[in-house]
């Protein structure tokens, strides 16, 4: 066989396995995506607006560690008060 046809044929077949490969990854991925799109409509997420819905939580999570920390100092003054008063 001329040596030309040869390589062209075993460059082909290892091109053909590469693709190969890379349609099962692509199959796995389509997968994960939709797993994970299903799993954002179950919980009510929109996944065109998870950006949006992160930032929101973002916010939520600022906002309530902030509540948070106050009503820990506030406790704190007032435990501290109290053992002043009772010393």
């Amino acid at each position: 066989m001329d040596s030309r046809l040869k390589d062209a044929l075993e460059k082909r077949d290892a091109l053909n396995t590469k693709i190969q490969r890379l349609k099962g990854r692509l199959d796995i991925a389509t997968q994960e995506r939709d797993k994970v799109i299903g799993e954002l409509q179950e919980k009510n997420i929109e996944p065109d607006k998870i950006d949006e819905t992160i930032s929101l939580l973002q916010e939520k999570y600022e906002t309530l560690l902030s509540q948070f920390e106050t009503d820990l100092n506030t406790l704190q003054n007032t435990l501290t008060q109290y053992m002043e008063k009772t010393q």
